[in-house]
């Protein structure tokens, strides 16, 4: 009816792109943008608690630089926790343990969790640059909760799935952690990957034989 997304338009050909007819007044259905993962260990075994004090962790290094603002985690629920999980980017010390101050975070309503494991997708705000090969620490940590009404975060424990990286745990709210250098957290991390993007509709165009759009 109207264009709707002001940087381009839609083009209409009947003989196979040798011509086109531009449509100013129209625009097509689309996204556009990179493929948004740069590190990942997507295996899983079982899972562990985040609740109260108890938080867990997992590290990796960029192959290559890139700005990361979108990370995804397999979470659960036992029982009914009533809590808010914070997701965080941090750096490391020299003992592959987060430290310092979060450098990205978000958070995340655990009664929106369900009983079996789902990948959950988490933007951050404001995100960051990461350089390559320097390592980093996802944190998921928790304000509340029990050991009988607790979120859990997915994790392969029978070996080591992700070579850039290990999980880690925390029972005093970070102030200290414990690497466990066999195991991963099950997670995604990238950028964002929409950059252009136009989703209204009303109509559409046929594309058949010599007509294409």
């Amino acid at each position: 009816s109207t264009g709707g997304y002001g940087s381009g338009e839609a083009g209409f050909s009947s003989n196979g792109g040798v011509n086109w007819q531009t449509l100013a007044g129209q625009d097509m259905v689309f996204y556009e943008g990179q493929y948004q993962w740069y590190e990942l260990s997507t295996a899983a075994s079982s899972g562990v608690a985040v609740y109260g004090l108890n938080r867990t962790c997992q590290t990796f290094t960029p192959a290559k630089a890139h700005y990361l603002d979108y990370v995804g985690l397999y979470l659960y629920r036992a029982g009914y926790p009533k809590y808010t999980l914070t997701v965080s980017l941090y750096g490391v010390n020299g003992f592959h343990q987060p430290a310092g101050p979060a450098l990205a975070s978000t958070t995340f309503a655990t009664t929106s969790l369900t009983r079996t494991a789902t990948l959950y997708y988490f933007r951050f705000p404001v995100g960051c640059e990461v350089s390559a090969g320097t390592e980093y620490a996802l944190v998921v940590s928790g304000n509340g909760g029990d050991a009988y009404n607790r979120a859990l975060v997915r994790i392969y424990s029978k070996a080591s799935v992700y070579a850039a990286g290990q999980r880690g745990s925390s029972i005093d709210g970070g102030a200290t952690w414990t690497m466990a250098s066999t195991q991963d957290v099950a997670f995604l991390e990238g950028q964002s990957y929409w950059f252009d993007s136009f989703t209204m509709n009303n109509a559409g165009f046929d594309v058949y034989g010599a007509n294409s759009v």
